[in-house]
Protein backbone atom coordinates (compact mmCIF):
# COMPACT_ATOMS: atom_id res chain seq x y z
CA UNK A 1 0.00 0.00 0.00
CA UNK A 2 1.31 3.23 -1.38
CA UNK A 3 0.81 5.79 1.96
CA UNK A 4 1.72 8.67 0.49
CA UNK A 5 3.83 10.46 -2.19
CA UNK A 6 6.59 12.96 -0.71
CA UNK A 7 7.30 15.03 -3.30
CA UNK A 8 9.66 18.59 -3.45
CA UNK A 9 12.82 20.38 -5.12
CA UNK A 10 16.65 19.16 -4.39
CA UNK A 11 17.15 20.08 -0.80
CA UNK A 12 14.25 21.50 0.33
CA UNK A 13 14.52 19.02 3.14
CA UNK A 14 11.81 16.36 2.12
CA UNK A 15 13.95 13.40 2.83
CA UNK A 16 14.54 14.02 6.65
CA UNK A 17 10.55 14.69 7.18
CA UNK A 18 9.93 11.11 5.32
CA UNK A 19 13.04 9.53 7.55
CA UNK A 20 10.98 11.04 10.87
CA UNK A 21 7.38 9.94 9.36
CA UNK A 22 8.63 6.35 8.16
CA UNK A 23 10.47 5.89 11.85
CA UNK A 24 7.16 6.69 13.71
CA UNK A 25 4.88 4.61 11.63
CA UNK A 26 6.66 1.35 10.53
CA UNK A 27 6.80 2.59 7.07
CA UNK A 28 9.35 1.97 4.43
CA UNK A 29 10.59 4.30 1.98
CA UNK A 30 10.54 4.01 -1.84
CA UNK A 31 13.16 6.55 -3.57
CA UNK A 32 11.47 8.23 -6.58
CA UNK A 33 14.82 10.34 -7.87
CA UNK A 34 16.45 9.35 -11.23
CA UNK A 35 20.31 9.98 -9.82
CA UNK A 36 19.84 7.94 -6.04
CA UNK A 37 19.21 4.93 -8.37
CA UNK A 38 22.59 4.49 -9.79
CA UNK A 39 25.44 3.18 -7.09
CA UNK A 40 28.12 4.69 -6.51
CA UNK A 41 26.59 8.23 -6.30
CA UNK A 42 25.52 8.58 -2.78
CA UNK A 43 27.89 11.63 -1.48
CA UNK A 44 26.88 13.52 -4.66
CA UNK A 45 23.32 12.50 -4.76
CA UNK A 46 22.19 12.47 -1.41
CA UNK A 47 21.14 8.84 -1.21
CA UNK A 48 19.89 7.48 2.48
CA UNK A 49 23.54 6.59 4.68
CA UNK A 50 24.11 2.87 5.85
CA UNK A 51 22.57 4.49 9.23
CA UNK A 52 19.58 5.84 7.64
CA UNK A 53 18.56 2.16 5.53
CA UNK A 54 18.70 0.31 8.46
CA UNK A 55 16.77 2.49 10.47
CA UNK A 56 14.08 2.18 7.63
CA UNK A 57 14.31 -0.02 4.84
CA UNK A 58 14.82 2.40 1.36
CA UNK A 59 14.10 0.57 -1.89
CA UNK A 60 15.27 1.23 -5.69
CA UNK A 61 18.35 3.17 -4.15
CA UNK A 62 21.62 1.64 -6.32
CA UNK A 63 19.73 -0.72 -8.27
CA UNK A 64 21.83 0.53 -11.37
CA UNK A 65 25.04 0.56 -12.45
CA UNK A 66 26.25 4.50 -13.53
CA UNK A 67 26.64 3.27 -16.98
CA UNK A 68 23.29 1.75 -17.83
CA UNK A 69 20.38 3.91 -19.64
CA UNK A 70 17.55 4.20 -16.76
CA UNK A 71 14.18 5.91 -18.56
CA UNK A 72 10.99 7.26 -16.41
CA UNK A 73 8.96 4.70 -18.36
CA UNK A 74 11.05 1.97 -16.43
CA UNK A 75 10.24 3.17 -13.04
CA UNK A 76 6.38 2.54 -12.57
CA UNK A 77 7.07 -1.54 -13.08
CA UNK A 78 9.13 -1.52 -10.14
CA UNK A 79 6.85 0.40 -7.97
CA UNK A 80 4.23 -1.92 -8.75
CA UNK A 81 6.18 -4.71 -8.19
CA UNK A 82 7.15 -3.72 -4.71
CA UNK A 83 3.34 -2.85 -3.35
CA UNK A 84 2.32 -6.25 -4.83
CA UNK A 85 4.98 -8.47 -3.15
CA UNK A 86 4.14 -6.92 -0.07
CA UNK A 87 0.70 -6.09 0.38
CA UNK A 88 1.02 -5.95 3.94
CA UNK A 89 3.47 -2.72 4.19
CA UNK A 90 2.91 0.68 3.64
CA UNK A 91 5.35 2.73 2.01
CA UNK A 92 6.21 6.36 1.45
CA UNK A 93 6.90 7.27 -2.02
CA UNK A 94 9.98 10.09 -1.82
CA UNK A 95 12.13 12.17 -4.12
CA UNK A 96 12.08 14.88 -6.80
CA UNK A 97 12.36 13.21 -10.11
CA UNK A 98 8.88 15.01 -11.90
CA UNK A 99 9.00 12.08 -14.53
CA UNK A 100 8.90 9.43 -12.76
CA UNK A 101 6.69 10.66 -10.24
CA UNK A 102 4.37 11.63 -13.74
CA UNK A 103 4.84 8.44 -15.41
CA UNK A 104 3.55 6.39 -11.92
CA UNK A 105 0.76 8.75 -10.93
CA UNK A 106 -0.13 9.74 -14.33
CA UNK A 107 0.81 7.78 -16.91
CA UNK A 108 0.86 8.47 -20.49
CA UNK A 109 -1.42 6.08 -22.61
CA UNK A 110 1.33 6.45 -25.45
CA UNK A 111 4.13 4.19 -25.80
CA UNK A 112 6.01 4.30 -28.80
CA UNK A 113 7.89 1.57 -28.16
CA UNK A 114 12.11 1.02 -28.76
CA UNK A 115 14.18 3.56 -30.54
CA UNK A 116 15.66 1.88 -33.86
CA UNK A 117 19.61 1.75 -33.95
CA UNK A 118 20.42 3.49 -36.68
CA UNK A 119 18.04 6.73 -35.10
CA UNK A 120 20.39 6.47 -31.85
CA UNK A 121 23.82 6.70 -34.09
CA UNK A 122 21.98 9.54 -36.39
CA UNK A 123 21.63 11.19 -33.26
CA UNK A 124 25.57 10.46 -31.45
CA UNK A 125 26.77 11.27 -34.79
CA UNK A 126 25.44 15.02 -35.00
CA UNK A 127 26.54 15.24 -31.50
CA UNK A 128 29.81 14.54 -32.43
CA UNK A 129 29.86 16.66 -35.45
CA UNK A 130 27.49 19.71 -34.53
CA UNK A 131 28.70 19.78 -30.42
CA UNK A 132 25.95 19.61 -27.59
CA UNK A 133 25.34 23.84 -27.43
CA UNK A 134 24.71 23.46 -30.79
CA UNK A 135 22.34 20.60 -30.53
CA UNK A 136 20.24 22.04 -27.39
CA UNK A 137 19.99 25.26 -29.43
CA UNK A 138 18.10 23.47 -32.60
CA UNK A 139 16.38 21.20 -29.97
CA UNK A 140 15.02 24.93 -28.26
CA UNK A 141 14.37 26.10 -31.45
CA UNK A 142 11.88 22.61 -32.84
CA UNK A 143 10.47 21.08 -29.67
CA UNK A 144 11.11 24.05 -26.85
CA UNK A 145 9.01 21.89 -24.67
CA UNK A 146 11.25 19.04 -24.67
CA UNK A 147 14.82 21.51 -24.04
CA UNK A 148 12.66 23.31 -20.98
CA UNK A 149 12.50 19.92 -19.22
CA UNK A 150 16.43 19.13 -19.16
CA UNK A 151 19.62 20.73 -18.64
CA UNK A 152 21.71 22.47 -22.13
CA UNK A 153 25.10 20.28 -20.28
CA UNK A 154 22.37 17.27 -20.11
CA UNK A 155 23.87 14.62 -23.28
CA UNK A 156 22.05 11.73 -22.28
CA UNK A 157 18.44 13.25 -22.24
CA UNK A 158 19.61 16.17 -25.04
CA UNK A 159 19.83 12.59 -26.92
CA UNK A 160 16.89 10.89 -25.94
CA UNK A 161 14.78 14.24 -26.79
CA UNK A 162 16.35 14.09 -29.89
CA UNK A 163 16.02 10.52 -30.78
CA UNK A 164 11.68 11.16 -30.44
CA UNK A 165 12.10 14.37 -32.61
CA UNK A 166 13.77 12.15 -35.61
CA UNK A 167 11.20 9.15 -34.76
CA UNK A 168 8.32 11.01 -34.47
CA UNK A 169 8.53 14.05 -35.84
CA UNK A 170 7.12 15.78 -32.98
CA UNK A 171 7.63 16.43 -29.07
CA UNK A 172 6.83 13.76 -26.87
CA UNK A 173 5.01 16.19 -24.79
CA UNK A 174 2.40 16.00 -27.47
CA UNK A 175 1.77 12.48 -27.67
CA UNK A 176 1.13 11.86 -23.32
CA UNK A 177 -2.65 12.03 -23.59
CA UNK A 178 -5.05 13.20 -21.06
CA UNK A 179 -3.69 13.90 -18.11
CA UNK A 180 -5.56 10.57 -15.48
CA UNK A 181 -4.90 9.43 -11.99
CA UNK A 182 -4.15 5.69 -12.29
CA UNK A 183 -6.55 4.15 -10.40
CA UNK A 184 -4.49 1.83 -8.07
CA UNK A 185 -3.38 5.58 -6.53
CA UNK A 186 -6.80 7.46 -6.40
CA UNK A 187 -6.71 7.87 -2.12
CA UNK A 188 -2.67 8.32 -2.24
CA UNK A 189 -2.21 12.18 -1.36
CA UNK A 190 0.77 13.53 -3.05
CA UNK A 191 2.19 15.74 -0.60
CA UNK A 192 4.61 18.68 -2.84
CA UNK A 193 7.61 19.82 0.28
CA UNK A 194 8.55 23.44 -0.79
CA UNK A 195 10.03 26.25 0.75
CA UNK A 196 10.20 30.07 0.25
CA UNK A 197 12.78 30.68 -2.65
CA UNK A 198 15.27 32.51 -0.45
CA UNK A 199 15.18 29.43 2.32
CA UNK A 200 15.47 26.86 -0.70
CA UNK A 201 18.32 28.39 -2.41
CA UNK A 202 20.29 28.74 1.19
CA UNK A 203 19.53 25.08 1.74
CA UNK A 204 21.17 24.02 -1.37
CA UNK A 205 24.11 26.26 -1.27
CA UNK A 206 24.78 24.79 2.06
CA UNK A 207 23.85 21.12 0.96
CA UNK A 208 26.64 21.60 -1.65
CA UNK A 209 28.79 22.90 0.53
CA UNK A 210 28.32 19.73 2.79
CA UNK A 211 28.66 17.55 0.20
CA UNK A 212 31.87 19.14 -0.78
CA UNK A 213 33.53 18.78 2.73
CA UNK A 214 31.99 15.09 3.07
CA UNK A 215 34.14 13.55 0.01
CA UNK A 216 32.60 14.44 -3.13
CA UNK A 217 35.62 14.90 -4.97
CA UNK A 218 36.97 11.66 -4.10
CA UNK A 219 33.48 9.68 -4.93
CA UNK A 220 34.03 11.29 -8.89
CA UNK A 221 37.49 10.77 -8.86
CA UNK A 222 36.54 6.62 -8.18
CA UNK A 223 34.10 6.91 -10.56
CA UNK A 224 35.97 8.50 -13.39
CA UNK A 225 38.76 5.31 -13.19
CA UNK A 226 36.29 3.92 -15.32
CA UNK A 227 37.34 5.26 -18.80
CA UNK A 228 33.66 5.55 -20.05
CA UNK A 229 32.29 7.09 -16.88
CA UNK A 230 32.15 10.31 -18.60
CA UNK A 231 29.81 9.64 -21.26
CA UNK A 232 27.68 7.14 -19.19
CA UNK A 233 24.23 8.19 -17.50
CA UNK A 234 25.72 8.91 -14.02
CA UNK A 235 27.97 11.50 -15.02
CA UNK A 236 25.18 13.48 -16.11
CA UNK A 237 23.51 13.53 -12.36
CA UNK A 238 23.98 17.50 -11.39
CA UNK A 239 27.71 18.50 -10.24
CA UNK A 240 29.39 15.19 -10.95
CA UNK A 241 30.61 16.70 -14.53
CA UNK A 242 32.13 19.94 -12.31
CA UNK A 243 33.60 17.40 -9.61
CA UNK A 244 34.91 14.89 -11.80
CA UNK A 245 37.06 17.96 -13.23
CA UNK A 246 38.19 19.24 -10.05
CA UNK A 247 39.36 15.52 -9.37
CA UNK A 248 41.49 15.46 -12.75
CA UNK A 249 42.91 18.75 -12.01
CA UNK A 250 40.79 21.30 -14.38
CA UNK A 251 39.09 23.33 -11.96
CA UNK A 252 39.69 24.11 -8.87
CA UNK A 253 36.69 23.20 -6.17
CA UNK A 254 35.33 26.62 -5.04
CA UNK A 255 34.23 27.31 -8.86
CA UNK A 256 33.34 23.76 -9.05
CA UNK A 257 30.95 24.45 -5.92
CA UNK A 258 30.13 27.85 -7.07
CA UNK A 259 28.75 26.23 -10.82
CA UNK A 260 26.72 23.49 -9.22
CA UNK A 261 25.20 25.99 -6.72
CA UNK A 262 23.33 27.44 -9.80
CA UNK A 263 22.69 24.77 -11.81
CA UNK A 264 20.58 23.25 -8.55
CA UNK A 265 19.18 26.95 -7.95
CA UNK A 266 17.90 26.17 -11.72
CA UNK A 267 17.06 22.94 -11.53
CA UNK A 268 14.71 23.28 -7.76
CA UNK A 269 13.30 26.40 -10.39
CA UNK A 270 12.29 23.75 -13.01
CA UNK A 271 11.36 21.09 -10.47
CA UNK A 272 8.96 23.32 -8.99
CA UNK A 273 7.40 24.17 -12.36
CA UNK A 274 6.56 21.04 -13.30
CA UNK A 275 5.54 20.03 -10.10
CA UNK A 276 2.87 22.51 -10.62
CA UNK A 277 1.90 21.92 -14.03
CA UNK A 278 2.30 18.35 -13.89
CA UNK A 279 0.88 16.99 -10.66
CA UNK A 280 -2.55 17.91 -10.44
CA UNK A 281 -4.16 17.50 -7.45
CA UNK A 282 -1.32 18.13 -4.90
CA UNK A 283 -0.87 19.15 -1.60
CA UNK A 284 1.69 21.84 -1.60
CA UNK A 285 2.93 22.84 1.67
CA UNK A 286 6.04 24.67 3.25
CA UNK A 287 8.94 22.03 4.77
CA UNK A 288 8.54 23.76 8.40
CA UNK A 289 5.01 24.29 8.50
CA UNK A 290 4.57 20.55 7.60
CA UNK A 291 7.25 19.43 9.76
CA UNK A 292 5.44 21.52 12.68
CA UNK A 293 2.01 19.62 11.27
CA UNK A 294 3.50 16.52 12.02
CA UNK A 295 4.81 17.48 15.63
CA UNK A 296 1.69 18.08 16.92
CA UNK A 297 -0.07 15.04 15.90
CA UNK A 298 3.29 13.73 17.10
CA UNK A 299 3.89 12.03 13.78
CA UNK A 300 1.30 10.10 13.95
CA UNK A 301 0.12 9.12 10.05
CA UNK A 302 -3.47 8.38 10.24
CA UNK A 303 -3.88 11.70 12.11
CA UNK A 304 -1.86 13.89 9.77
CA UNK A 305 -3.70 12.70 6.61
CA UNK A 306 -7.03 13.65 8.42
CA UNK A 307 -5.56 17.11 8.46
CA UNK A 308 -3.64 16.98 4.91
CA UNK A 309 -6.99 16.06 3.45
CA UNK A 310 -8.30 19.53 5.08
CA UNK A 311 -5.23 21.50 4.82
CA UNK A 312 -7.23 24.75 5.47
CA UNK A 313 -5.95 28.26 4.26
CA UNK A 314 -2.44 29.04 2.89
CA UNK A 315 -1.51 30.47 6.47
CA UNK A 316 -1.82 26.62 7.60
CA UNK A 317 0.35 25.48 4.81
CA UNK A 318 3.12 28.13 5.06
CA UNK A 319 2.67 28.89 1.32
Amino acid sequence: MLVAVLCGATAVGKSALALRLAQANGFEIISADSRQIYRGLGIGTGAPSAAERVAVPHHLVGICDPSEPFSPRMYPPLVHALLEAQPGKRFLLVGGTGLYLKELLFPSPFDRGPTPDAIKAQVQDRLRVEGLASMYAELARLDPEAAASVHPNDAYRIAKRWENLLLMGESYTKLTGPVTRDPRYAATPIVWVDAEREELYRRIDARVEAMAKYGWVDEARRLAADPAWRSSPGCSSLGYAEMTDVAEGKIDLRAAVAAIQQRSRNYAKRQGTFFSRQLPGALRWDCAALESLCASVDWRWEALANKLENPGNSEESGL
